[in-house]
């Protein structure tokens, strides 16, 4: 990945350097925002989706693995890695790209934000809200 873009914020910066390669042809500014709670399937939808489309997936644990190296999950830390994936993100669908962004997202303003993001990026986009249902057993 190419330097640091003068765009981008330290931490979004240091997440930009580490991004996989990225699709080799933009198809155009996307932003799927997944929302759910924590292990609804987020993750791995997002995964199976980069599978059999061009996007690129963002994720909020990968981010704040890299941004933290022992986190505590406290809302500092949940503050930096927000303001990293935002600008990340925000920077992707300016240059085009179609993002699938990981992450809990369960407030209305957090979504509105994001969603805000993405409209002045000239990106259209959809919220996705995954549900893990409970798994029937045959033992009652």
């Amino acid at each position: 990945m190419e330097g640091r873009p003068p765009e981008l914020t330290w931490d979004a910066a240091r997440c930009w350097r580490r991004l996989p390669p990225l699709p080799e042809r933009p198809v155009g500014p996307a932003l799927i925002l997944l929302t759910g709670l924590a292990g609804a399937g987020k993750t791995t939808f997002a995964h199976r989706l980069a599978e059999v489309a061009p996007v690129v997936v963002i994720s909020s644990d990968w981010e704040r693995k890299t941004l933290i190296p022992s986190p505590h999950y406290t809302t500092k830390e949940d503050r930096r890695v927000s303001l990293a994936s935002m600008g990340l993100v925000t920077l992707l669908l300016r240059r085009g790209y179609a993002v699938v962004c990981d992450g809990a997202h369960v407030s209305e303003s957090i979504r509105r934000n994001w969603v805000y993001q993405a409209q002045r990026a000239g990106a259209r986009w959809v919220v996705v809200e995954l549900i893990a249902l409970e798994r029937w057993s045959d033992n009652g």
